[in-house]
């Protein structure tokens, strides 16, 4: 049977709520299982808190107790007395009395303190007077020195023995195994508490030193002092007493470990420790329990019963001695969460009745308006199909013809691109002859400087013919007028007759002189005459070559500025066909983006014609699930 859309509707809630509940029931059971172990853990360190503060209380009342016996002020007498002499047969002879009664009262101190041992020992360690249980009775004694050796008398009474005790009732003894004849350990100054064992069995030691009188001579002064003479030990079991008593001040089961071995405890088939427990523990020297008590906490199964178990190693000073252990059982918490699932699924059983109904009303509120909106939906979606088909047709000519545009203006920037190179390339070539030009107008700068240096030098040297002119006119000048003077002298000689006949030849010599001199400077007269013409004519051509050159220089002026007008319109041309490509670059993207534009429209006019048909087909699906809903003509949306 096909299911309605109301039916789907009440079905899948109630099925959303019933997975809710149940995924919500498991979520919180494993909250609650989590913080029940939680709690479970913090309860075991507030155990150990317990077990430490009652070792605490034993610790302190043993040290109380040995510390009370060792200030007995006549059991401080005879250590220091029989220390000192108790090799000596006549000093244990003498001092028996005073021994016997020194061993019943340790036999005494034994009883009310509930301890498996008591002794005392001298300053070197040897045993002087014990009390200690041996198999259900309490054995005595004290160190006696006899004609056989060193040993020691020892008597055993029941610990309800009220009869007196006599010096008859002691044996004498050479060895003694019930208790160390020997303190192995140098004498502490203050008392001292550590864990023992006897056997296998853990216990409480307290070791405290027994102090004495005695007298120190310094010159004529004696000063009394005080030292010490011996040592008070004891044990105490940690038996299965003190475990019921913490198990029920705990309300858990405790069991003490002497290395991993059990020593006593509350569960006795958790008989060992496992080796990677025993390891861990060996490592955690700063977390025993009288110090960091950090615990060790683990999941731990013995028998048909499962345990939250909390480890903490015990430690004389480095040394491992064993492990007290706390054991939580799971079931507690276990049965707190099974209550706590049990009211969840009562809650959840009730939340499904309420939702029920609640479901089907639902159903109903949401199919009907669907179906309402489904006719609605069929109607428009054939009118979006036909609307679609129309859009599809315009944007794929659009996309045609944006491609066609988008190909020609390409073709009109690349040839655009072409002429800017040409117009760039004029204008690189103008620039070229505008700096040419600029040379050239240099050059005939240059030449004209020249030339009006030439036309100076010119000049200079026509002024200078001159002024040889005039030095040639002088010379001639001299020249005739020694030429006269050679006549007069001549004719003085002439007259002298023959006493002037050497002056004559002179005169003669001087005239020649006078005329060759008068020649050579009508030559040099003839010569720089022609030189001063000929630089006359140089003159001339050096000034029409001067006019030439400045009718040259002008017109190369107005030739370089023509060139620099060239220059500068193929500038501006080429600017501005960069900026036309630039646009047209522009409009070629503008362009290129506008096809590609209508290329996606036509393909999204495409795509929303099938989407159209698609929604056709969906709304027909949509119809056939929630039905038609007919009011008149026209279906209308409540």
């Amino acid at each position: 049977m096909r299911l309605t859309l109301k039916g789907k509707l009440a079905t899948g809630g109630l099925f959303i709520a019933l997975i809710s509940l149940v995924i919500s029931g498991i979520v919180t059971a494993l909250i609650i299982r989590n913080q029940n172990r939680n709690q479970a853990t913090t309860a075991l360190k507030r155990a150990f808190l317990l077990v430490k503060d009652d070792f605490k209380t034993i610790q302190n009342q043993l040290t109380n107790q040995m510390t009370q016996i060792a200030s007995r002020s006549d059991l401080a007498e005879l250590v220091k007395f029989f220390g000192e002499a108790k090799n000596s047969q006549d000093a244990s002879t003498a001092m028996e009395g005073q021994l016997l009664d020194m061993a019943k009262n340790l036999f005494e101190d034994l009883r009310v303190g509930h301890l498996s041992r008591i002794a005392l020992y001298d300053l070197q360690g040897d045993l002087l007077g014990f009390a200690a249980l041996d198999h259900g009775k309490a054995l005595l004694g004290f160190a006696f020195a006899s004609q056989k050796g060193r040993g020691f008398k020892t008597v055993s009474v029941h610990l309800s023995n009220t009869n007196p005790i006599g010096l008859q009732d002691f044996r004498f003894t050479t060895s003694e195994s019930i208790i160390p004849t020997k303190y192995g350990l140098s004498v502490p100054h203050r008392a001292r508490f550590e864990f023992g064992t006897i056997g296998r069995f853990m216990t409480f030691d307290a070791m405290v030193p027994v102090w004495a009188k005695d007298y120190e001579t310094k010159g004529d002064s004696v000063k009394e002092i005080r030292k010490i003479v011996g040592l008070v030990a004891c044990s105490r079991p940690i038996d299965k007493v003190v475990l019921n008593r913490l198990s029920s001040l705990t309300g858990m089961e405790v069991n003490l470990f002497n290395k991993d071995q059990l020593s006593q405890g509350t569960i006795a088939n958790y008989s060992r420790l496992d080796s990677h427990i025993t390891d861990l523990l060996k490592g955690k020297r700063l977390s025993s329990l009288f110090t960091g008590l950090t615990l060790v906490i683990r999941d731990v199964s013995l028998g048909k019963k499962q345990y939250l178990e909390g480890i903490c190693p015990l430690f004389n000073g480095r040394s491992w001695v064993g492990a007290i252990s706390i054991l939580y059982p799971t079931e507690i918490f276990k049965k707190n969460t099974y209550q706590m699932v049990k009211a969840l699924s009562v809650v959840s059983f009730v939340c499904i009745l309420l939702i029920l109904p609640l479901a089907f009303f639902f159903g109903k509120s949401v199919a009907t308006p669907i179906s309402k909106i489904a006719t609605v939906l069929e109607e428009a979606s054939a009118k979006v199909f036909t609307a679609s088909s129309q859009v599809s047709d315009a944007s794929q000519s659009l996309a045609e013809g944006a491609s066609k545009q988008a190909a020609s203006l390409e073709e009109t920037s690349t040839s655009l691109e072409e002429v800017t190179t040409m117009t760039k390339q004029n204008a690189l070539s103008a620039k070229e002859a505008e700096s040419l030009t600029e040379s050239i107008t240099n050059s005939l700068s240059k030449a004209n400087v020249s030339m009006k240096a030439l036309i100076s030098a010119l000049e200079d040297i026509s002024k200078a013919s001159a002024n040889v002119k005039e030095v040639v006119r002088t010379i001639s000048d001299i020249a005739f007028q020694t030429n006269l003077l050679a006549l007069n002298a001549a004719v003085e000689a002439a007259r002298a007759g023959e006493a002037g006949s050497g002056f004559a030849v002179v005169a003669d010599e001087v005239r020649n002189l006078a005329m060759r001199s008068a020649q050579a400077s009508n030559n040099t007269q003839e010569l720089l005459e022609g030189i001063v013409e000929k630089i006359d004519k140089g003159s001339k051509l050096v000034k029409e070559t001067d006019n030439r050159y400045r009718e040259v220089a002008l017109e190369t002026k107005e030739a370089r500025d023509l060139m620099e007008n060239i220059s500068r319109s193929s500038e501006e041309q080429s600017t501005g066909i960069t900026r036309i490509a630039d646009e047209l670059q522009k409009m070629n993207s503008i362009v290129q983006e506008t096809a590609a534009q209508a290329e996606q429209t036509a393909s999204a006019s495409e795509q929303m014609k099938n989407q159209a048909a698609q929604l056709e087909s969906a709304i027909e699906k949509i119809v056939s699930i929630v039905g038609r809903i007919k009011t008149g003509a026209k279906a209308s949306i409540a």
